[in-house]
């Protein structure tokens, strides 16, 4: 699964202007020239911090295939690919509705805290093991984060994974409607102010959209208003509740894990984990079915999956 971008379409989707015949292909995108591979399309951010137009003939020592700026850089070649905008944090912006646009994935947004941030990397393994998938890397809340990921996005990927990270509430929902998810997993939600926050995410949800809810926390009914007040026809849970789409019977501690078992949308399954919160693997061994997995191929996956903290 490669990231294709080619030039005329990076020039028509930042409506750009370049002062030679732009024919290059890129393989990636990146807005820091220290980790600019070959082939990657670079985005000279500026802001008050720092103006990485300073740091494009970088960008293309380590091999970028063209730079988008907003004024010409100083220690470039004459002839370097460049795309002229009038801002480059709005090209990246347009860059990534694009990357959106085209994008085929069945998308997977998920919200979580403490230990349930193995969610993102459980889900990652489950539907690798079914089709090719896009996971973002950097989940923090910079304002060019979600774009920037949008923008990586491969065209051809079948699933497509968007962890989210905010500082407050009202940030979600803005980065919710840029990436539209069809599945959403809230693997938390037990603190007040924090479910007000991700509750957020289903403002970028469409009616046949699909949220996958923690049934257990003291919030969930809070969140499945929301949901239903949003218009989403489907939610699914997961919990010790007996009401839960996906219960949790046990986890027996083993010597190097623990054995889960529970009932999965009317079907029994068990699977091993490492010490990974078993009540959010449940969560995201749901949400990964409602994107269109395989629930015995998610479990083989998820029990062979293992944090890479912990991969030693």
């Amino acid at each position: 699964m490669n990231l294709t971008w080619q030039a005329e379409e990076v020039l028509r989707a930042v409506r750009g202007q370049c002062l030679h015949e732009q024919t290059w292909e890129a393989r990636g995108v990146a807005v820091d020239s220290h980790a600019t591979q070959p082939g990657d399309l670079f985005v000279a951010l500026k802001d008050s911090a720092h103006d990485a137009h300073d740091d494009v003939g970088l960008a293309f020592a380590k091999g970028a295939a063209a730079a988008i700026v907003q004024r010409a850089p100083s220690q470039v070649p004459p002839d370097a690919p460049l795309i002229f905008v009038d801002d480059t944090f709005a090209a990246l912006q347009d860059l990534g509705r694009v990357g959106r646009l085209r994008a085929k994935a069945k998308i997977v947004a998920v919200t979580s805290a403490g230990r349930k941030r193995d969610c993102p990397e459980q889900l990652r393994a489950m539907l690798e093991a079914e089709s090719d998938t896009y996971a973002n890397e950097d989940n923090q809340p910079h304002a060019w984060s979600v774009p920037l990921s949008l923008a990586r996005l491969p065209a051809g990927a079948h699933y497509g994974i968007f962890a989210f990270g905010m500082n407050q509430a009202g940030e979600l929902g803005s980065l919710a409607r840029e990436v539209h998810p069809q599945v959403s997993l809230i693997a938390d939600g037990a603190v007040q102010d924090s479910a007000a926050a991700e509750e957020e995410i289903f403002l970028g949800m469409s009616p046949d959209g699909t949220a996958i809810l923690n049934r257990d926390t003291p919030h969930y009914a809070r969140l499945l208003a929301a949901a239903r007040t949003q218009g989403l026809k489907r939610t699914l849970s997961f919990g010790h509740n007996a009401k839960s789409d996906a219960r949790l019977l046990a986890y027996l501690p083993e010597e190097d894990g623990q054995e889960v078992k529970a009932v999965v949308l009317g079907q029994k399954v068990s699977y091993r984990i490492g010490t990974q919160d078993a009540l959010a693997s449940l969560g995201a061994l749901l949400a990964a079915i409602a994107a269109g997995g395989d629930l015995i191929t998610c479990a083989e996956a998820l029990a062979a999956y293992r944090p890479a903290r912990s991969a030693a």
